[in-house]
């Protein structure tokens, strides 16, 4: 069967993750490969596919101004219901609050109400997404459509598996001077600007800690710039090669997460994959990932004193306690292992092609 990854670009390491135990069945077909108009003509051929959305964004990422917008908005809602029309299947995966790039958020919106009416199945990654749903498009929590599929962990991708166990035990990634690592795509959203102001300079040498950051992005240059003076931060605003990724994190003091909003947060599997200890903020989707003991080192959001509060007692642990917090965090990752993840997303793609052609909310 076809599986058309609508709009999802064929490097997108998360859909290598949460495939890689989906078997032969699919024949995945990324937008580069084609798109709604190319699954409309297969079923036109009476051919079976499946649509599954993420990331739906991406629709609009050339749209130049509002009116472009809502014009795309509105040809990708017909395409989407002339799929369900023709009886094939759409899967929805939701994976953000809201746009991580593009401008036009009342066009995304629009979007994501159609696809809360018509999709066969709506996979959230968390129960706190299903929360942001309901009130974002009035879809009700007990919806038979919704399931949690969790977000996979990174195992075997950044590193053969079992390699972050052994080398926590040896501690083969110790380095000095100890850092307090931010990575990632850097956005707005990300509060990179928030984790900068928050442990500053005299809290830095407090410590005895230099800051790192390490991404690239949109506002890369100028958050560079603005932190200038900053003589105790180390910047690498590139792109970071997949096998220095676990020494990194495992040999930074922690990994600071310090997002204004999440519904889910790949890195921050990453970081349980890869060992390191995360330091994010108190927002339910981070409650719902990890363990009492890994709770303990999320800070109440936009607080700056309980940021420094959290770092500071990061900071205080002794070598045994930072491994045996490192591990329980691989058991998290363990148990998230991208196999399992996959096998339940192919039973939901079994679902929704089950389902395809019953009605949802009038649609």
């Amino acid at each position: 069967m076809k599986l058309f990854l609508c709009p999802v670009p064929n490097k997108s390491l998360y859909a290598q993750l949460i495939h890689r135990d989906l078997g032969a069945d699919y024949t995945r077909l990324f937008r580069e490969d084609g798109g709604l108009p190319d699954a409309i003509a297969c079923l036109e051929a009476a051919e079976p596919v499946i649509v599954h959305v993420q990331w739906e964004e991406f629709y609009l990422n050339s749209a130049k101004n509002e009116r472009r917008a809502h014009a795309m908005a509105e040809q990708v809602i017909a395409r989407l219901r002339r799929v369900k029309q023709l009886s094939g299947a759409i899967v929805w995966t939701v994976h953000n609050e809201l746009p991580h790039k593009v401008a036009f958020t009342d066009a995304f919106l629009q979007i994501r109400a159609a696809l809360a009416e018509i999709a066969n199945r709506i996979l959230v990654h968390n129960a706190a997404s299903i929360e942001l749903l309901t009130a974002q498009t009035g879809l009700s929590g007990e919806d038979p459509r919704l399931t949690v599929i969790p977000h996979p962990s990174y195992a075997g991708m950044y590193e053969p598996e079992g390699r972050a166990a052994e080398a926590l035990r040896s501690q083969a990634d110790a380095t000095e001077p100890p850092f307090v690592l931010g990575f990632g795509s850097m956005r707005r959203q990300k509060g990179f600007d928030f984790m900068l102001d928050a442990l500053d300079a005299p809290f830095a040498a407090r410590h005895g800690l230099r800051l790192r950051l390490s991404g690239k992005g949109d506002e890369a240059a100028a958050l560079q710039q603005a932190y200038a003076h900053r003589t105790d931060v180390d910047w690498r605003l590139d792109f970071v090669p997949q096998d220095e990724v676990p020494a990194l994190f495992r040999s930074a003091t922690c990994l600071v997460l310090p997002y204004q909003r999440v519904a889910t947060s790949g890195v921050a599997l990453l970081g349980l994959t890869l060992g390191a200890v995360i330091v994010a903020p108190r927002f339910p989707a981070f409650v719902e990932l990890l363990p009492p003991n890994l709770r303990l080192f999320l800070y109440a959001p936009d607080d700056p004193a309980s940021l420094r509060d959290v770092v500071s007692g990061v900071a205080a642990l002794s070598a045994e306690e930072s491994r045996a917090l490192r591990l329980e965090g691989l058991a998290v990752a363990e148990a998230l292992h991208p196999c399992r993840i996959s096998r339940a997303l192919g039973e939901a793609y079994q679902a929704a092609t089950r389902e395809a052609g019953t009605v949802h909310g009038g649609a």
